[in-house]
């Protein structure tokens, strides 16, 4: 009989272990019908207990050792809890606690194991139908030993993100002087920050404010920049052009001055040339170093993971609470944690395979010096040799 009102859920809260027995079922109907007078169960003495038993578990049970795979499961279940809007007080988690100590106590142990938690299931609803819930959350988490396996999952997934963020960083090439590179529209490095345009291959040119375009007798101003388009040297050579008193269009030399002249030059501002971030080698061993101990944790995470297989078997069988038939989802529980961690295992290795592929800034400038060594062997294997020239006769 399920409690209505604040009095009832109080005294509700104070019953640990619940049991939700509904109807008898068609088949068992008849059997229902044979019953008669009350029956009493048949309890071998063996099995009975006595006053003393009861209190020898309770003065025991406190020495009970509750270990960190234990305490995070519940921790986990209590927010899992809450989010599911299942009311569970303080005072019965610690009614829980003592009720798994008793758990491994009267199974021979020293240590609460987490086929223990298995009671969970009878212990947190209030509503009935929550129980399948719990004990669903329950067969999916055996697996779970020293860490949750999502924090785990968030680990990895944090790494991830750092390497592609290092991958993605992008820096200005420089030379081997250190002078920052630009990208030339040829592709072409360059140290200017500006190039000048270029039209198929004709430079273009701007023209001065002053300039001005003869026509009979009046003088024209003309857009210096051509809407945007810029002149080549045959478009001025065509336009008649004076600047100043000079005739620019009319004199080759004078045309040719013009286009010499940097300032005439049709220029933009040029894209600097991006490489990936040269990251400092101590950066990507430290890294390397860290996911090398996380790796070790991780591996002994499935170890953990693979002797609970191994015994889990005997384990549910020889427990003296935990009913024979939780054998199958323990094994689909187990098997598919120790299948996630192979597959973090490997997300983690394609990470330290990351840091170890990423730029450094010493082989950067190794490289360079190697570079600018051959640059100058190939340069002094060039020069000719002097020898003298015989006289002629």
């Amino acid at each position: 009989e399920l409690p209505e009102g604040e009095e009832l859920d109080a005294l509700f809260d104070r019953f640990l272990l619940r049991l939700h027995v509904g109807p008898v079922s068609k088949d068992g109907f008849p059997g229902l019908l044979k019953l008669r007078g009350d029956a009493a169960p048949d309890m071998p003495d063996a099995l009975k207990l006595t006053r003393a038993d009861l209190d020898a578990v309770r003065k025991t049970t406190g020495n009970v050792r509750v270990p960190d795979d234990v305490v995070a499961l519940l921790c986990d279940l209590r927010e899992w809890c809450a989010a599911e809007e299942i009311p569970v007080s303080d005072r019965r988690w610690r009614k829980v606690v003592k009720l798994l100590q008793t758990s491994a106590l009267t199974n021979g142990r020293e240590t609460v194991s987490i086929w223990d938690c298995w009671l969970l299931q009878h212990c947190l609803w209030s509503d009935a139908k929550d129980r399948g819930k719990i004990y669903k959350w329950y067969a999916s988490r055996v697996g779970a030993v020293a860490e949750e396996p999502t924090l785990l999952v968030r680990f990895v997934s944090a790494w991830e993100v750092r390497l592609e963020t290092d991958k993605g960083e992008r820096s200005q090439k420089r030379d081997s002087k250190g002078k920052l590179l630009y990208m030339e529209k040829n592709g072409q490095y360059t140290t200017n920050e500006k190039g000048q345009v270029y039209r198929g291959k004709e430079p273009l040119f701007v023209l001065p404010e002053n300039v001005r375009r003869h026509s009979g007798y009046h003088h024209r101003q003309i857009d210096s920049t051509n809407d945007g388009e810029g002149y080549t040297k045959d478009d001025i050579q065509e336009m008649d052009l004076i600047l100043g008193n000079s005739y620019i269009s009319g004199d080759a030399n004078e045309l040719n001055k013009f286009c010499r002249n940097h300032k005439n030059w049709f220029m933009i501002e040029l894209k600097p040339a991006m490489e990936p971030t040269k990251h400092k080698s101590v950066y990507i061993e430290q890294s390397i170093k860290q996911l090398g101990e996380h790796q070790i944790a991780m591996e002994s995470y499935r170890q953990g993971i693979d002797q609970r297989i191994e015994s889990f078997e005997d384990d549910i069988r020889s427990h003296l609470w935990v009913t024979d038939d939780f054998v199958e989802p323990a094994s689909k529980g187990l098997g598919k944690n120790r299948a996630d961690v192979e597959k973090l295992l490997d997300r983690l290795a394609e990470v330290v395979k990351g840091f170890e592929a990423l730029p450094r800034e010493e082989e950067a400038l190794l490289r360079e010096e190697e570079q600018t060594l051959r640059n100058d062997e190939g340069r002094a294997e060039e020069k000719p040799s002097r020898t003298r020239k015989a006289p002629s006769r």
